[in-house]
């Protein structure tokens, strides 16, 4: 206990407690986790892109502690398009019972502020420091603390008021999911509210969700990184981001989608790979180009797209070529429009982004695939599983 009744959790137990974070890097200042390492960031050579990876939306800190409340010194970077850095919570849960979600203060940290031009320029903030407060209806002694999505953190303290301990790893199935914003979520603000987090709160599976918001378009330096993540089952939402950045011909997206999957093959032969084509989106469906944003907030290609740029309907097709000329028996697909389809349209308020209730049916139907009795996945899901 230190001299104002709190008790500190050490910097070296945070990090222990860190799940769901590919890397977790300790130092004096403090606690830093992420999915990919400077390494990765290096070599795009994009202040957005180093921002977007050393985030670790998915990630949490999993507590054993009957404390009613538990504060957090931090500091934080974040990304906007606008005049403002978005909302982006810290939220506590204790077996399903959500506690007060703990907001990043808009002046706290670093922001980059993106322009029409995607010029940069950063503005600096203090640390920050959030507290949150457990419910009446919340006994549990388990505690998870899930970290913001759309943040890069370091989290310099921890304190509670009453003793506080990190939970030991639980023995679950390991699941890595790699996609774009879709399924990082961002835009939903809420850390508990990605499809890849419901599904694995609903399944009880240990989740790393890897996404890369807007940069998902199969970087070799991403593939590598990834690939290294040890994962009982892998999952990868692929295609909406190629189409909408206008990365890849037909000609160079096939191999690079073979090099991801020869990736995972030389890391992890043995490793069932979900890959997940795109989910419906139907200004791209049959037109591919360089996204922009209009003054409504909705999303379009730009009209004068070249001829090739490659489209949903394309990537979906290329897709299924490489999956059938493989001959792996531990790669299964899902067509993206069996979890969002034409009739969900209405979801997509932005054009390209599902809403709440379009998130959740995702999460519904993807975890019916994992779980169900007749769910296609269900057995690489399935907590038997050998390992």
């Amino acid at each position: 206990m230190n001299h104002d009744g709190w008790f500190d959790l050490p910097l070296t137990t945070i990090a222990g407690a860190l799940r769901g974070s590919a890397h977790v890097k300790t130092g004096e200042g403090g606690v830093t986790p992420s999915h990919f390492t400077s390494w990765a960031t290096d070599r795009v050579m994009s202040p957005v892109f180093t921002v977007v990876a050393s985030a670790a939306g998915g990630a949490r800190i999993e507590l054993a502690t009957d404390a009613r409340r538990i504060r957090i010194d931090y500091s934080a970077q974040r990304t906007t398009y606008g005049p403002a850095a978005p909302r982006a919570p810290f939220a506590a849960v204790s077996d399903g019972v959500v506690w007060s979600l703990g907001e990043i203060e808009p002046e706290v940290g670093s922001t980059l502020f993106i322009d029409e031009h995607d010029q940069v320029s950063r503005v600096d903030g203090p640390e920050g420091q959030v507290l949150l407060e457990r419910p009446s209806g919340a006994t549990s002694s388990i505690v998870d603390i899930c970290l913001p999505l759309d943040a890069a953190i370091v989290i310099h303290g921890l304190a509670a008021d009453a003793p506080v301990a990190a939970r030991p790893a639980a023995d679950r199935v390991r699941w890595l999911h790699h996609g774009s914003s879709i399924s990082q979520g961002g835009h939903l603000r809420n850390p508990l509210h990605p499809w890849p987090v419901q599904v694995a709160r609903r399944l009880d599976i240990a989740l790393t969700n890897a996404s890369l918001p807007g940069n998902s378009l199969l970087d070799p330096c991403v593939v590598e990184e990834l690939a290294g993540i040890d994962a009982d089952v892998v999952s990868l939402e692929i295609g909406i981001n190629v189409a909408n950045w206008d990365s890849h011909i037909s000609r160079t997206f096939v191999p690079a989608v073979h090099n991801l999957l020869d990736q995972f093959r030389l890391r992890q032969p043995n490793t069932p790979l979900i890959v997940i084509s795109p989910l419906f989106c139907p200004t791209y469906e049959n037109r591919g180009g360089v996204i922009q944003m209009d003054e409504s907030g909705s999303f379009h290609p730009v009209p004068n797209a070249r001829d090739d740029a490659l489209s949903l309907t394309d990537i979906r097709g290329l897709l299924a070529s490489v999956i059938a000329s493989r001959s792996d028996d531990l790669i299964f697909s899902i067509d993206g429009r069996e979890l969002l389809g034409p009739d969900e349209e209405p979801t997509l308020t932005d054009g390209l982004h599902p809403d709440l209730l379009g998130t959740t049916l995702i999460a519904d139907r993807f975890a019916e695939l994992a779980s169900g009795p007749d769910g296609a996945l269900s057995e690489l899901f399935g907590t038997d599983r050998d390992r």
